[in-house]
């Protein structure tokens, strides 16, 4: 669906709204002061792939289940009206003559729809939830990806300041609505939730939430007290960690290893998950006459840039590993993150972490080292040079030999 916005000269500017057609039409609008004007539209898609044809109104309006359908109808078309002393827009359905009743273009417009597209001087804006009765439920469940949308969207964006107040009346409006009936209708809605939806590393927080009504005997809670948990090793790839006296909020069934304490022969070993409320930022150990601070394998964990410790510098010039050892200097390998594959997870390296007052001096050698590896590099290259003209001249030798031991021609 397309939603065409329209600018109006008065208290509040215009927009117009409707739904992609497969023909592009003329309809008439109302100004601000009253006059009916003829204003030609282009429809974003067209039958016959041409994307610029223009057709003009039918003089017979169109049928719909043997009714007269008006022009707006037969396109979905409707108009939006901002109203500044109220510091929201409001919709206007001229077919029907209704004012700020989203549900009157809902009726009208053909079934199903998962878009509702505004346009206003070029800027575009997603209002499907403001028209969508069912836009928690099974509207969005319509959709394409989110990411997908919001990423074509960018380039047309309406100001974050106008687009914020607008998110807040529309989400406004969704808390006006009455909860779901259906149990299954609060698996994945974006406002409230169902324990029994919870997943795996999801819990309700805090515990004592003020519940907003029942579903069949079932407590009905706020999406946003829904909080997603980690173990101790995940919140440290967020550069946090678990706070000194924390219980873990949940404890879940982990993976198979025979690493695990307590569990002999492979069993099923448990996974304390923490909270976000749990963990602190993690404040990495500082560097000490030189020394750079290791975990129990003898690297650092550098998933964030916060995580590099104070006094130290993280250095990811190639060779560098190799000039740190010739010289003496300590140095830590820099682990940023874990690979999947082959069916476990791998360490990830790039690059050493050592002491700042060392890195001019490591620059310095790792130049030295380079242009070294160069030269040695052009020697090798000459001698394979010379080694290959030495087997070439030594064959032709042979050759000549041979064709005078044996009398042979050239041919």
């Amino acid at each position: 669906r397309s939603h065409d916005r329209a600018s109006a000269d008065g208290e509040g500017g215009g927009r117009g709204g409707g739904a992609i057609c497969d023909e592009g039409s003329s309809d008439v609008v109302m100004d601000a002061k009253g006059k009916r004007r003829k204003r030609e539209r282009v429809s974003p898609r067209c039958k016959g792939g041409d994307s610029d044809c223009v057709m003009a109104a039918k003089p017979s309006g169109p049928t719909r289940g043997g009714k007269n359908v008006s022009l707006y109808d037969e396109n979905s078309i409707w108009t939006e009206v901002f109203l500044e002393d109220q510091e929201r827009w409001v919709c206007l359905h001229l077919s029907s003559c209704s004012v700020a009743s989203p549900q009157v273009c809902e009726r009208h417009a053909p079934h199903p729809f998962s878009y509702v597209i505004g346009i206003e001087n070029g800027r575009v804006r997603d209002v499907t939830p403001r028209y969508a009765s069912n836009w928690c439920t099974s509207t969005r469940r319509m959709r394409l990806s989110e990411d997908w949308w919001r990423e074509t969207l960018e380039p047309y964006a309406v100001e974050q300041q106008e687009g914020v107040a607008e998110d807040k009346d529309i989400l406004n409006m969704l808390y006006s609505l009455p909860l779901p009936m259906a149990v299954a209708d609060y698996k994945g809605h974006p406002l409230y939730a169902l324990k029994r939806h919870l997943l795996k590393f999801e819990a309700i927080y805090p515990e004592d939430s003020r519940e907003v009504g029942q579903c069949r005997g079932e407590a009905v809670y706020e999406r946003k007290c829904v909080y997603t948990l980690h173990s101790r090793e995940s919140w440290l790839k967020e550069a946090r960690i678990v706070m000194k006296g924390q219980s873990a909020f949940k404890v879940v069934k982990g993976r198979k290893s025979n690493k695990v304490s307590g569990t002999p022969g492979g069993g099923v070993a448990t996974l304390e998950l923490f909270g976000i409320w749990q963990t602190e930022v993690y404040t990495p150990p500082p560097v000490v006459d030189g020394k750079v601070p290791r975990n129990e394998y003898g690297n650092i964990e550098l998933f964030h840039p916060s995580m590099l410790p104070q006094g130290a510098c993280h250095m990811r010039v190639p060779g560098i590993q190799r000039v740190a050892r010739k010289l003496g200097v300590d140095y830590a390998q820099a682990m940023i993150g874990w690979d999947f594959h082959g069916g476990g997870s791998h360490p990830v390296f790039d690059g050493i972490v050592v002491a700042e007052e060392c890195r001019t001096l490591l620059t310095e050698a790792a130049v030295q080292d380079e242009q070294v590896s160069i030269e040695k590099d052009l020697k090798k290259r000459e001698q394979r040079v010379l080694e290959r003209w030495k087997k070439l001249c030594k064959g032709l030798v042979i050759m000549e030999r041979v064709k005078k031991t044996y009398n042979l021609q050239d041919s």
